[in-house]
Formats: C-alpha cells, sequence, structure tokens
C-alpha cells in the first residue's frame, strides 16, 4: 500500500472514527457484560477463524471487515460500531495492520486485545501469520483472554487452545519437510508477503514491488531480471488473485510464468467454518511454491 494511501487512510479513519462517537453518544448507551453475552468481534477473518476455535463454538464470533475489502484500509461503518459495541471484546491484530480496530473498540467502551502483542515483527513486516508456527502465541494469547473472559468455558477453551496449538504446529512440520529440500532456491513474489516463510526454510527471497507497494527503481528491476536469468528463474508469484499491472509486464518481457499464492488476508469466517480456513490456504500456497521452484 503506497505511503500516500497510509495517510490518506489514517486521516480518512481518524474522521470517521470521530462520527462514529457521535453518532454513539448521541444514540446509545453502554451496555453491561451480561447485556453482551458470548460475543467476541474481530477485527478480520484470520483471527476470526481462530477465536471460533478455541470457543468450540460457544462463542459468537463477528468478524468485522466485509469479503473483498483490504484490511489496511477498511473504513469503519455505524454498522460495525454498534456490532462491537454489543461484543464483550474486540480482537484486533496490531496497529501497523488494523490499528482502526483498535479505536473503534474505544469508541463503542468495549475492552480489546492486541493479538500480536507477543509476535516480533522482522524488518516490519506485519505478514508473521504466513508461516504456521508464528500463530502459536496468538493462539496462547487469545486462549488466555477468552478464559478469563468466559469462566464457565475455560476448560474447553484451554483445550481447543492446545488442539488449535497441535495443529499450527503439525502444519508447520508440513511445511518443513516440503519447504526444506529447497534451501537456496530463488523466491520471487509481488511484493514482501512471505518473508518470514522464506527466511524458516532457506529460500532466497525477493520481491518486485517495495514494501508498501510502489513501483521499483529501474536499476533495481535491472538486477532483478539479472538475477532471474542467471539462476534460471521460470515463475514470479502474484498474490491474492490479483497480478499488478508492472509485475505482469515483467513476467511478460522476462518470458516467466505467473504464480499465484493467498496471504489470507482475505479470509473470512464462513470459509474458515466451511473448511477453506487458514491450513487450506497454507496447503494450497505450499503445493505452489513446491512445483514453481521445482520440487517435484
Amino acid at each position: 500500500m503506497p505511503k500516500f494511501r497510509v495517510l490518506v487512510t489514517v486521516v480518512a479513519v481518524a474522521v470517521i472514527v470521530g462520527a462514529l462517537v457521535a453518532y454513539f453518544t448521541l444514540t446509545q448507551g453502554s451496555l453491561g457484560s451480561a447485556e453482551r453475552g458470548r460475543v467476541v468481534a474481530t477485527s478480520w477473518g484470520l483471527l476470526a477463524e481462530i477465536v471460533y476455535r478455541i470457543g468450540g463454538g460457544e462463542i459468537e464470533v463477528v468478524q468485522l471487515l466485509p469479503p473483498g475489502v483490504e484490511l489496511h484500509d477498511w473504513e469503519p461503518t455505524p454498522q460495525a460500531l454498534e456490532a462491537v459495541r454489543k461484543s464483550r471484546l474486540l480482537v484486533w491484530t496490531m496497529p501497523e495492520l488494523d490499528g482502526w480496530a483498535e479505536r473503534l473498540a474505544e469508541t463503542a467502551g468495549v475492552k480489546n486485545v492486541m493479538a500480536a502483542e507477543r509476535v516480533e515483527l522482522v524488518d516490519g513486516d506485519v505478514h508473521f501469520w504466513t508461516r504456521p508456527a508464528n500463530l502459536v502465541p496468538v493462539v496462547e494469547l487469545l486462549a488466555e483472554v477468552l478464559a478469563s473472559e468466559f469462566p464457565d468455558l475455560a476448560g474447553g477453551i484451554r483445550r481447543n487452545a492446545e488442539s488449535l496449538r497441535a495443529e499450527l504446529l503439525g502444519l508447520e512440520a508440513e511445511v518443513a519437510t516440503r519447504l526444506g529440500p529447497l534451501g537456496g532456491r530463488v523466491l520471487i513474489t509481488q511484493h514482501r508477503s512471505f518473508g518470514y516463510l522464506a527466511e524458516a526454510y532457506g529460500l532466497r527471497y525477493y520481491a518486485v514491488l517495495g514494501p508498501e507497494e510502489e513501483e521499483p527503481s529501474a536499476a533495481y528491476l535491472a538486477e532483478l531480471a539479472e538475477l532471474i536469468r542467471r539462476e534460471s528463474v521460470s515463475i514470479i508469484f502474484a498474490e491474492d488473485d490479483f497480478v499488478h499491472p508492472l509485475v505482469e509486464l515483467f513476467a511478460r518481457d522476462l518470458g516467466l510464468e505467473v504464480g499465484m499464492l493467498y496471504t489470507g488476508e482475505g479470509l473470512t469466517l464462513e470459509e474458515a467454518v466451511g473448511g477453506r480456513g487458514y491450513a487450506y490456504l497454507v496447503r494450497q500456497n505450499l503445493e505452489a511454491l513446491v512445483a514453481g521452484l521445482g520440487g517435484g
């Protein structure tokens, strides 16, 4: 996301949240925890899936981000404020990704928890969840918070969290088995979304676009093209069913295939409940990576 878009988004969200504060003040009072029931709001789909899994279906989960909307840029609506107001707490990720959710919770007078509080970012890359093991501290933190918030469900929450933790570590083992032998090969993506995975398994990682999806210099593209020729790279991976025009042109000029990886930012709770959630996307990405990098 370009830097000027970040600035515009921050200003726009601040204005909208300010308007929502006025709306909330004029039209609503405060609800007690008993009135809110077993309802937890989440900023986006991956967190919704995690809360749903930990709650074992006993907690109603509300995903605020609508399908097909950019997570970084979304502007909360009065309907979102009302949904948060009716929740016991709001789960969000981190200021660099969905900071609007924290402000929304404060406006609604609802407790909030930053799910990635125990996650250490590398070089400011927010896409930590693209490596399954990095979600373990998120699961552990949310299990603690939910067990405290819903003590009558605490036993089940802890068991479900341990099951999910084991599932994530098993998924990490699958990734290690398939990607480990490919260490040293070159991975090129549209922008830098898979750095955690690449670093963990020794892939030499490059991106066509800059960290904020800004277009690179001609000199950088020339260097990247030379690397591609020297290393006999045959594929560039775009993301989330979107091929940037520059990536498309760059690939065509070099005779490269354009593959597809999924960051999971567009994941919905409905998809997760239907069996096409996080683990599904990880395995889909894994198959694409192994095939594209020549792993057989």
